[in-house]
């Protein structure tokens, strides 16, 4: 799971997804387009808090992808 924050939905958005298909690409030696793809299918995008004059988002990952990311 990625957390981002922003000062609004998109600026959370993409830092979010960009963390999230820079470890992708990184781990399933990916190019960025078939990390983003990856990305676009599999995660899950949600919003966590918007309390603050920050936005938070949550890129989930799915268990089996995530065990190929932190794979020691």
């Amino acid at each position: 799971m990625f957390l981002s924050s922003g000062k609004t939905f998109e600026e959370a958005i993409r830092r979010g997804l960009e963390e999230a298909v820079k470890h992708l690409c990184s781990a399933l030696q990916l190019s960025f387009e078939d990390g983003y793809r990856l990305s676009s299918a599999a995660c899950d995008l949600k919003i966590s808090q918007i309390v603050n004059e920050l936005v938070t988002v949550r890129v989930a990952v799915p268990k089996q992808i995530l065990s190929e990311l932190f794979r020691l």
